[in-house]
């Protein structure tokens, strides 16, 4: 662990790196700005591409991103012989016309389990007739992009799976810019453009399902809560090791049991709680948007500055939003799916709406239940739970490390 975390160290120090005074400044900051935030800004400065280059790779090397789908086996049961068959999967690159895809192999088997579900019921006296699934819309987290290998075959994975239209819906209008704008086109203006381009497709006009994965569980709820009373309909939206109740901590920097960090997560943590609740970086850094450290929710600071705070009815600088209540009680179905080995999101449990104790911030975490959020009903959560819309689901794996069995299990279940 203290290997990773130099290494996440030095990392960040070359991503973050000044540039060469012949570079001219070109980004967003002003003079003032630059002189109290001059590695931030000059990040902001780079090329676009360096830039978009420098920030997926530091994503990818945390294991944010979704990576580039592996070899696996699917298991195939023959209910009649009772025989579990192992069926090769190829890699989605290989390029081969003889063979059916293993997508669509599990695709053509969920139909025949349809049939069979239908073949149950034939007596029955009366029957509707089976609806094709709805379009599903794909969400990337941070440093991630549609456009990336990984998430470009995430999204057809689960299109051809569920036989339906898929479509991740980027920020950005290039791999480029898509990568950059997770990192520094804040949380509201990254859902004014997530809403728009979803407004635009007309395979979405009649609503969709929503599956999202880590930071791009903020865009599928600033969607829900700004957006869905007036543009297409959410009905299921799943959540994947979501930053749901933001974090606390930065990757791989959680603290021990008895709440304690080591010292360069100690520097790290206060680094970022300082920068976190500025003008600065909530204008322009999108991860200081939700960053709720578990000792500054009843602080002016996080009330005023945080947009999640703003979005969760916490907040001081906007006023009480009764829309966020109850557009959000707007989706018929919300899948909340937890990672157990997660080191990127902290704490773990905030992807199931769980919290820290305020009598003991960094070593206690406690339920959705038990969280003041949750208590004082403040955008709805308890509502929507009560009301029968939440599951809950977990995997057996990483951040971005939930298996092809999972998937299916989820698709299947919910969808």
């Amino acid at each position: 662990m203290k290997g990773m975390i130099t290494t996440t160290v030095l990392l960040l120090s070359s991503t973050l790196a000044i540039p060469s005074a012949a570079s001219k400044p070109s980004g967003p900051c002003t003079q003032e700005e630059r002189e109290n935030f001059p590695n931030t800004c000059s990040m902001m400065d780079l090329e676009l591409n360096v830039a978009a280059r420098r920030l997926g790779a530091f994503s990818d090397f945390m294991g944010i991103s979704v990576p580039s789908r592996q070899r696996a086996s699917i298991i195939v049961v023959d209910n009649e012989k009772g025989r579990h068959d192992h069926l090769h999967v190829p890699d989605l690159n290989e390029k081969n016309e003889q063979e059916n895809h293993p997508v669509e192999i599990m695709s053509q088997l969920r139909q025949l389990k349809h049939v069979r579900r239908a073949a149950l019921h034939a007596d029955e006296t009366t029957s509707t007739p089976t609806q094709s699934p709805r379009p599903v819309v794909m969400v990337h987290g941070l440093g991630d992009s549609c456009f990336n290998e990984g998430f470009s075959n995430f999204t057809e994975q689960v299109g051809s799976y569920l036989n339906t239209y898929a479509v991740c819906i980027p920020t950005g209008d290039t791999r480029e810019e898509d990568v950059y704008n997770s990192w520094f086109l804040n949380m509201d203006a990254s859902v004014e453009v997530f809403a728009e381009k979803i407004r635009n497709d007309p395979k979405l006009a009649d609503g969709f399902d929503m599956i999202a994965h880590s930071q791009g569980n903020t865009l599928a709820r600033g969607y829900i809560i700004k957006y869905a009373d007036v543009y297409p309909t959410v009905y299921t939206y799943m959540s994947l090791a979501g930053v749901n109740a933001g974090v606390g901590a930065v990757p791989y920097c959680m603290p021990d049991h008895q709440g304690e960090f080591s010292d360069v997560c100690g520097m790290l943590e206060e680094l970022s709680t300082k920068l976190a609740y500025t003008t600065f970086f909530q204008e322009h850094v999108y991860p200081a948007n939700y960053w709720r450290d578990p000792d500054m929710t009843h602080s002016e600071e996080y009330k005023e500055f945080s947009q999640l705070a703003q979005w969760s009815n916490e907040g001081t600088a906007t006023p009480y939003n009764q829309d966020y209540f109850d557009n959000f009680q707007i989706p018929v179905q919300y899948v909340w799916v937890l990672s157990l080995y997660d080191h990127v999101v902290w704490p773990v449990i905030g992807e199931h709406w769980g919290g820290m104790a305020a009598t003991d911030p960094y070593a206690q975490p406690i339920p959705m239940e038990a969280t003041e959020v949750y208590q004082r009903d403040l955008f709805g959560l308890k509502t929507a739970h009560e009301s029968g819309k939440f599951s809950f689901e977990a995997y057996d794996g990483t951040h971005s490390g939930w298996s092809d069995e999972d998937l299916y299990g989820w698709l299947d279940e919910y969808f």
